[in-house]
């Protein structure tokens, strides 16, 4: 068989392209319907699914040895940046936090992703699994900047997923607080969900209360968006939420106007 020419590469990808997220299970995210959190700050990560291989040869190998893949344990190992939230500078990026409480908690683990962001592209390596955390300061002196090694071991539940970018999902809602507003408008709403960001940034398009417009919202990551309530007439209303794949879910949260 003739040689083959190798294919031309194009242009390069970087580290900076890996994104992790944790499920927020204190806030009442589930491995069905998770509330994904942005673990920011991250200045470098390694991940590796740690084959351990076993020999398999035998009599009729002819004195050459064989090896079978028999098992994989994925870990990741992040080195962040700990620093005060952008939005709120009086906590720590909430994912971090929830990352340090497993590490000292006994027998907890966290759900997180793990995927790839490449502007234009490629994105396709994503996966998901239970972990256990290890949270370990770096330390040093009064000058430095405070970072952490961060180590998630396997714990199960270990799967390769489609890219959250790829699924091309419209919006799902889980909550929103308060539940309830005032007919003149005006009360600032949290709204819990999936599906309000897309390579990153924010898809959120529109928004109804109803048949009401929404013109004030904020998506401040793919789980969570704030919007003003327009004025309204009393009674129960469907929240809508629309992104670039199409509306949410028909009656999955409902705000009561009174």
């Amino acid at each position: 068989m003739a040689s083959i020419a190798p294919l031309v590469l194009g242009a390069e990808t970087y580290q900076r392209k890996w994104r992790v997220d944790i499920n927020d299970t204190g806030s009442g995210g589930t491995y069905a319907a998770p509330i994904w959190i942005p673990f920011s700050g991250i200045k470098s990560l390694n991940y590796s699914d740690n084959p351990e291989l076993g020999e398999n040869s035998d009599y009729a190998s002819g004195g050459r040895k064989s090896q079978t893949l028999r098992a994989l344990g994925n870990t990741v190992e992040i080195t962040c940046r700990r620093a005060k939230d952008g939005s709120t500078p009086t906590i720590y990026n909430p994912a971090q936090e929830l990352a340090r409480i497993a590490a000292g908690t006994i027998g907890a683990t966290i759900d997180a992703r793990c995927y790839e962001v490449n502007s234009g592209g490629p994105n396709v390596i994503a996966w998901r699994s239970n972990y256990v955390v290890t949270w370990e300061p770096a330390g040093g002196e009064q000058h430095e900047p405070d970072e952490v090694a961060v180590t998630l071991t396997e714990a199960g539940l270990y799967t390769a997923i489609t890219h959250p970018d790829a699924a091309g999902a419209v919006p799902v809602l889980y909550s929103v607080t308060p539940a309830v507003g005032v007919q003149a408008g005006g009360t600032l709403h949290r709204l819990v969900g999936n599906g309000f960001f897309a390579a990153g940034v924010a898809a959120v398009e529109s928004m109804k209360l109803g048949v009401t417009s929404v013109p004030t919202f904020f998506a401040e990551n793919d789980n969570v968006l704030y919007f003003l309530a327009p004025a309204k007439a009393a009674g129960p209303f469907v929240v809508y939420v629309t992104n670039g794949t199409g509306e949410s879910v028909t009656a999955t949260v409902t705000l009561t106007i009174t």
